[in-house]
């Protein structure tokens, strides 16, 4: 399946917001200070909408990790695997904790700090990413066949 470049932005935009109130709990917790946590996350919102976006439009192209399968009318199409997701996951994670760790630094100027805060993030974003992308997928909404393989016993030769 392809998703179309409405469902990339909504989904972009679901994560969003579960990781900016991750962010923003995260960077109470270190700083202390509601502030810098309101902040930072919203400094984040609108630089990793448009980061999210990219990532998800970079790893349509991409097809390590798909698995075919058989559909029912007898072509063939791609299922994304648990560990397509998992590495996506990793590729989204480095990119999101190097935006957090600019904005964190930026905001408190504190390294160490920003270092806690990003540091916290590679263990709570990877999970919730993770379910974020497999529930994701059991959305259809925004989704169309894509590299579709024609079944060759089902060409009408012999």
């Amino acid at each position: 399946m392809h998703d179309s470049h409405k469902r990339s932005v909504v989904k972009g935009m679901s994560w969003r917001l579960i990781g900016s109130i991750d962010t923003a709990v995260l960077s109470y917790v270190f700083t202390k200070d509601t502030g810098h946590a309101f902040q930072i996350a919203g400094a984040e919102m609108v630089t990793k909408i448009g980061l999210f976006y990219l990532h998800e439009r970079v790893w349509m192209r991409l097809n390590p990790g798909r698995k075919r399968v058989q559909l029912a009318n007898g072509g063939m199409a791609y299922v994304e695997t648990h560990w397509r997701s998992i590495f996506k996951g990793i590729t989204w994670r480095i990119t999101g904790t190097l935006d957090t760790l600019f904005w964190a630094a930026v905001i408190t100027g504190n390294t160490t700090t920003a270092l806690k805060i990003g540091f916290a993030e590679l263990i709570t974003k990877i999970i919730l990413y993770y379910l974020h992308e497999r529930g994701w997928m059991c959305i259809s909404w925004g989704r169309r066949p894509h590299n579709l393989i024609p079944d060759p016993t089902a060409s009408g030769t012999s």
